[in-house]
């Protein structure tokens, strides 16, 4: 097994990963990526699964997310989902509770915190391209993400921009709103 190549102290590390829920395909699936890079490095993982860091009378507590204390952790990731229905003003005063601990992110785009976010435009922008020009589709209907969620709205956004270049029209009603479920998929 892999040590951890920053550990010169031989205490090992520990990371808290904060997620919304894990029941959908992406979170177990993005938890066992974590676990996996985990375990190559040597590093323990402690997953809460806390619903959204919504702040509880004036902002001095987080609910679960207040068993979280200074020097308990050697960072915290937060996961994508994390961020579903929360402003980015909401994050950003979840982090500073949190501070001074080091935070990351997947697809949480916070000031200061370092994140890991998809070329949601490009990969969008793709698969429009292939849908008109391979198939001639112009009729393309479209399951968009959360409303307000970056990803969501990167997607949905270079989808109605590929649309208005290619002068297709926009028909609103081959686009409906889901939530990353599988049930809003079907």
């Amino acid at each position: 097994m892999l040590r951890n190549p920053g550990n010169s102290s031989g205490k090992r590390k520990t990371i808290a990963v904060f997620f919304l829920l894990l029941s959908r395909a992406w979170g177990s699936e993005f938890m066992a990526g974590v676990l996996d890079s985990a375990r190559a490095m040597d590093v323990n993982v402690v997953c809460f699964v806390g619903g959204k860091p919504v702040a509880i009378g004036e902002g001095q507590s987080y609910g679960l997310y207040d068993l979280i204390k200074p020097g308990q952790f050697d960072g915290i990731l937060l996961s994508a989902d994390l961020a579903h229905g929360l402003s980015l003003n909401e994050l950003q005063n979840f982090c500073n509770y949190l501070a001074p601990m080091p935070i990351a992110s997947f697809a949480v785009p916070v000031k200061g915190v370092p994140a890991v976010i998809s070329d949601n435009d490009g990969g969008m922008r793709a698969v429009m391209k292939h849908l008109i020009e391979v198939h001639k589709y112009e009729r393309i209907a479209f399951v968009r993400g959360p409303a307000g969620q970056v990803e969501a709205d990167q997607r949905y956004n270079a989808f109605l921009d590929e649309l208005k270049s290619r002068k297709i029209r926009h028909d609103k009603h081959l686009v409906v709103q889901g939530d990353y479920s599988a049930e809003s998929g079907r």
